[in-house]
Parts: structure tokens; sequence; C-alpha cells
């Protein structure tokens, strides 16, 4: 006879265990976007509220140096049509870019915003 931890009777069947669990959670197939779903069961589970924050350029106080594109070509790009720089649309920022565009920016034009 085998016992599950709170002391419930499992029992054994022609050589195969059988287990009961009493709380489980499947990760559901039909959702869209899988990663998002597991990434904020994961926050939920460890705690984390995550906010989305994006970094945003004041074209008022930006000189087009071009100092951001140099260090996060990534996630800064210059529109020729405009004559501004531009942040990329991204579901991630990489924020240890950001900072550093944002630590480097003569004119501190380039900010977080959630």
């Amino acid at each position: 006879m085998i016992l599950s931890t709170d002391g419930r009777r499992i029992g054994q069947e022609g050589g195969t265990i059988r287990f009961r669990v009493s709380r489980c959670i499947q990760k559901p197939q039909h959702i869209p976007n899988r990663k998002k779903w597991e990434d904020r069961m994961i926050n939920k589970k460890i705690g984390i509220q995550q906010t989305k924050r994006y970094p945003v350029v004041d074209p008022g106080y930006c000189n087009l140096c071009q100092g951001c594109i140099e260090v996060a070509s990534k996630v800064f790009r210059f529109n020729f049509e405009t004559g501004l720089i531009e942040v990329v649309d991204m579901s991630r920022y990489p924020e240890d870019l950001v900072d550093e565009a944002i630590k480097n920016c003569p004119e501190d034009c380039i900010t977080w915003e959630k």
C-alpha cells in the first residue's frame, strides 16, 4: 500500500503506481501568445508585478547627435522623412542598452515611461 503525503491511500495495480494529484496548473494549449502567459504565471508565482516600460525621446530637446543610435541601434533609429530620432516598436526593450543611451545622451532627452 502506498500513501500520499497527506495520508490518503493511493494504491498500486499490476506493477504500475497510480498517483492522485490534488492541485495541478496545466498550461492551456489554446492561448495565442503562450510565452506571455508563461511569463505572467512565473512572475505571479514569484510575486513580481511586471509593467511594460518603454523609452521615449523628447524631440524638443534632442539635438540629433545620434549617440543613442550608436549605443542601441536595435532600439533607436533615425527617420529620414521626419528628421527625428524614433524608438523602434519592440515587445521588450533591453534595459541595459536603453540605460546606456540615457546615460550618454548630452541633452537628457531620453526617458523611461510606463
